[in-house]
């Protein structure tokens, strides 16, 4: 199986998403890939050879409008047209939206999320369906998807994400605006990275990492997208 990611980081020492890229590697069958959003270095052929598609977060706002913006749009598009499983993580998340329901859809987080959050499931099926009716993993973000697109389901929550996560109900589409990549270090690291005096008002609960990360919780997420036979299941 053939595993491309689309990494959309825009600082260059981050290039690989090697926190995805790491839960991929676990799985010593698969081949994995990886292109750089920015760089737009893939092609209708390269994709064809693709299996399972995920798209990284990014420190570019989603409401961004940069030219390599309009080629990732056509790529979650074409994943759409072709009924080749796609994952957006965060920003990837948050440009599925976009592509199938135009800019409005994203939007200014009205409360960010920066750490560890309890996602509530609201469909116990799709991706998350190996997970509990509620779990912690890190967030990340200061925009969200405040409306789902046409054909669009809302399958998790949060008390200040009201689309913690979406799937498509005809084709093989997910999107989770959690970090489930992310280990327990990066998620702590993830702090410092804010600067406290203006954003720390939305940190949560910076000191209890070690009690709500739990790595079964990326493990379950990636292994439904990676293993299940979508095209099977979306017929019944």
């Amino acid at each position: 199986m053939n595993v491309l990611i689309i990494d959309c980081n825009i600082l260059p020492n981050y290039f690989g998403a090697k926190d995805l890229s790491r839960e991929i590697l676990k799985h010593k069958e698969l081949t994995l890939y990886v292109r750089r959003g920015p760089s737009q270095d893939w092609s209708e052929p390269f994709l064809k050879n693709m299996d399972r598609i995920i798209i990284s977060g990014s420190l570019t706002p989603a409401t961004a409008n940069e030219p390599w913006i309009s080629s990732l749009l056509d790529l979650i598009r074409w994943c759409g047209r072709h009924a080749t499983p796609l994952l957006g993580v965060c920003f990837g998340h948050q440009m599925i939206a976009r592509a199938y329901g135009g800019d409005l859809k994203v939007q200014r987080a009205k409360t960010p999320e920066i750490g560890w959050t309890r996602i509530n499931k609201t469909h116990s099926n799709s991706i998350l369906k190996s997970l509990p009716s509620s779990f912690y993993s890190f967030s990340s973000h200061l925009d969200e998807v405040i409306q789902v697109p046409n054909d669009f389901q809302v399958i998790a929550s949060s008390d200040h994400c009201q689309i913690q996560a979406f799937r498509h109900l005809k084709k093989p589409l997910f999107g989770i605006q959690f970090h489930p990549e992310k280990s327990l270090n990066e998620g702590q690291k993830c702090f410092s990275d804010y600067d406290s005096k203006k954003w720390g008002s939305f940190f949560l609960n910076k000191k209890e990492g070690v009690k709500y990360y739990s790595e079964e919780v990326g493990k379950s997420i990636f292994n439904e997208f990676l293993y299940t036979q979508w095209h099977s299941v979306l017929k019944r």
